[in-house]
């Protein structure tokens, strides 16, 4: 992430974990297309004792597990097989069922412009991939 871009991810981080503390559900959603991501997330919060994670590969399979069964946070990539990660983030927010779930953009992207529209649409933090899982045990404490 560009050194720019810190101060704010910061922030998000900080409000994705009390988002997070509050929302109901105990599983996490995690929206990606690469088989290899989901079950690198998986075994991650498997290993960490962490609820279930459910994996969506599209924009729609992952709208509909969201709304059937709300979930704690939803990691989100912004580049899926069927649309941008921004058009479901959307989706989401536009959704009573589905407005008030935290959630995470995990991107290989470093735009600064899809950084702002994911936090204009309502996500709570941004973690660049390949994902640092160092980093990542120091921000779950406070998110999870």
């Amino acid at each position: 992430m560009p050194q720019l871009l810190a101060p704010a991810a910061s922030q998000a981080h900080a409000a994705l974990g009390a988002a997070v503390a509050q929302a109901p559900g105990g599983s996490v959603l995690c929206v990606d297309d690469n088989p290899l991501n989901t079950l690198l997330l998986q075994e991650y919060f498997r290993l960490r004792g962490f609820g279930p994670v459910r994996t969506a590969a599209s924009i729609a399979q992952a709208m509909a597990l969201a709304r059937d069964d709300p979930p704690r946070a939803i990691l989100l990539d912004l580049n899926l097989a069927d649309g941008s990660g921004l058009e479901l983030l959307a989706q989401l927010r536009a959704d009573p069922a589905t407005r008030r779930v935290p959630v995470a953009i995990v991107s290989g992207s470093t735009d600064e412009a899809d950084l702002r529209a994911a936090m204009a649409l309502g996500a709570q933090a941004w973690w660049p991939k390949p994902l640092d899982l160092s980093v990542l045990d120091e921000q779950l404490d406070t998110l999870l």
